[in-house]
């Protein structure tokens, strides 16, 4: 009886291959073929071929915390598509960075070339806690950075992007999602054009880019980490009085209408002004104030009722709603407060920018 050749399958493969090749009976009467072991028949398919690496690629992304309906939100992204290989690349740890490297080739240039921090370049380093990015987080991501960069880990931190109560969630916030993708990806092309280019880091120069990338794509996450607060106060003759711009935490844009509704009456009473008439270009907002509707998001409603109370308190008050392109002043001081982060309070004087808007607002009520 035929048998295998020990000696020499020890000689060309390793013991736990030669240990699976043993278990194979030999079958001299038949020719040797090519059998597909994930079909009853043997054959190749295309279709469990791909069954098998969708079950594969299943195992391990749960095996990583991230589950199939995240997966299925991730690529259902509006975001280009580079974002996302790129991600999908950092997730499954093949992205080419310099430890990664190390692990084929002996090199000893293995250290980050974004900061002086003299920490070898790994994902981990280069995205969280490089001195570099973690100053390109706390720019664009403010509110959240202290909870971004205390993650060990990438993977750590996108784990949390489907739970509910976090601020970056791949479905209640996806462009915020979209903002940190294009981030992440930013922070690895000029990461290459250091190490390719020698470039000098620019923390300016970055900014500008993904201010630019943000404009071209329309990109607005003011309602997910802070919202422009604007306030125009004029006064009975329609001239400019005093205006206010601030910061607001709000999850979108009838939260931020509230909170702007509520920094104006605080105000007007603090001032006591009795006789004044509030205006708004938020429809369901100006649709509640005035008859108590309830089609405000649950996230307004603390807010209008604190606006309620201090109505009730000053019986000339008045609401009024307008359109919004008869709000342009409020909206190019919203715009200023959220992506200059221009505050503060102008009496009499408004910041430059604004008297154009001012100037036209007059004309039109000579008209």
């Amino acid at each position: 009886m035929q048998q295998w050749n020990i000696p020499l399958l020890r000689q060309l493969s390793p013991a736990d291959q030669v240990n699976s090749i043993l278990t194979i009976p030999l079958q001299l009467d038949q020719e040797d073929k090519l059998v597909w072991p994930f079909t009853s028949s043997g054959i190749f398919t295309t279709a469990s071929a791909y069954k098998m690496f969708c079950e594969k690629d299943l195992h391990i992304d749960i095996s990583m915390g991230l589950s199939q309906q995240f997966w299925l939100a991730f690529w259902k992204l509006k975001v280009p598509y580079k974002f996302q290989i790129f991600m999908w690349k950092g997730i499954h740890d093949v992205v080419p960075v310099k430890a990664r490297i190390f692990r084929h080739l002996n090199t000893d240039d293995k250290l980050c070339v974004l900061c002086s921090m003299n920490q070898t370049e790994d994902l981990d380093h280069l995205l969280l806690h490089c001195s570099f990015s973690q100053a390109i987080w706390q720019n664009f991501f403010p509110n959240q950075f202290i909870s971004i960069v205390q993650h060990p880990s990438v993977l750590s931190w996108i784990q949390t992007w489907h739970l509910k109560d976090f601020n970056i969630n791949i479905k209640q916030t996806p462009q915020a999602v979209h903002l940190a993708l294009c981030i992440i990806h930013f922070i690895w092309k000029h990461r290459c054009r250091d190490v390719f280019s020698n470039m000098t880091p620019n923390h300016h120069t970055f900014i500008h880019q993904i201010n630019s990338y943000r404009a071209h794509h329309h990109l607005d996450t003011s309602f997910v980490d802070h919202a422009g607060i604007r306030i125009i106060i004029r006064n009975s003759t329609g001239a400019y009085a005093m205006g206010k711009g601030t910061l607001k935490r709000a999850i979108n844009i009838q939260q931020a209408e509230a909170w702007a509704l509520l920094e104006a009456m605080q105000i007007a009473a603090t001032n006591g002004w009795s006789k004044v008439i509030f205006e708004t270009d938020n429809l369901s907002i100006s649709s509640f104030l005035q008859h108590q509707t309830s089609i405000c998001q649950w996230q307004c409603l603390p807010l209008l009722r604190n606006c309620v109370n201090m109505y009730n308190s000053y019986p000339v008050w008045s609401y009024e709603f307008v359109y919004k392109s008869c709000n342009k002043t409020a909206d190019a001081l919203a715009n200023a407060a959220r992506k200059h982060n221009l505050c503060g309070d102008w009496w009499s004087c408004p910041p430059d920018f604004l008297i154009p808007y001012i100037n036209h607002d007059v004309r039109n009520l000579l008209v």
